[in-house]
């Protein structure tokens, strides 16, 4: 037996500071300066960090 998908609309309220971050941080991934947490997890998993930091 499968789940089906829920249809229902969550309303999520974020004031003007939110909103600012959220902006700041999709123009930082538009210029590729912000890296995502999976990503992050990833680059540390496989020793990226430290290969680049000599």
């Amino acid at each position: 037996m499968k789940q089906q998908p829920s249809e229902t609309e969550e309303v999520v309220e974020l004031t003007p500071e939110e909103i600012d971050e959220l902006d700041d941080r999709a123009d930082a991934v538009e210029r590729g300066e912000y890296v995502d947490g999976d990503e992050v997890i990833r680059r540390l998993r496989t020793g990226y960090y430290a290969k680049t930091d000599r």
